[in-house]
């Protein structure tokens, strides 16, 4: 089970990074008050929000590595997703004090990471469980 849990986390890591990173460069080329250059800190944004994503995304894993799927309680996950949601408001912290980006779209952003982590990534292990184990 193992190797399924780390592809999919994988897979789901870049998928959200890929859609958060794209969000955010679009929302900075649009909000830029002048077209002429395009920030610097693109690059800077994009490593913090991989390094946010992959922290996020660590701990169901971590969590499912020592847990079966078909039997994990509901309360340690619950609590995982609770700590989750509060890193992503560190990010979100982040995103609105350096970065001034708007409150709807971060928390668009966080909410859309949450549903992966806490619905997304369940729901697809355990058919990989399913079909595979």
């Amino acid at each position: 089970m193992s190797i399924y849990n780390v592809a999919l986390s994988l897979i789901l890591i870049f998928a959200n990074w890929l859609f958060i990173s794209s969000y955010l460069n679009i929302y900075k080329f649009f909000d830029y008050e002048r077209n002429n250059n395009i920030p610097n800190n693109i690059l800077v944004i994009n490593i913090f929000t991989f390094i946010f994503i992959f922290i996020s995304y660590l701990l169901p894993n971590i969590f499912f590595q020592f847990n079966s799927i078909k039997s994990y309680e509901f309360l340690p996950y619950f609590f995982l997703m609770l700590l989750t949601f509060w890193i992503l408001i560190i990010y979100g912290i982040y995103l609105y004090i350096f970065e001034k980006i708007s409150i709807r779209h971060i928390f668009l952003l966080v909410l859309i990471t949450i549903i992966n982590i806490g619905f997304t990534y369940p729901t697809l292990l355990s058919l990989a469980f399913d079909k595979y184990e």
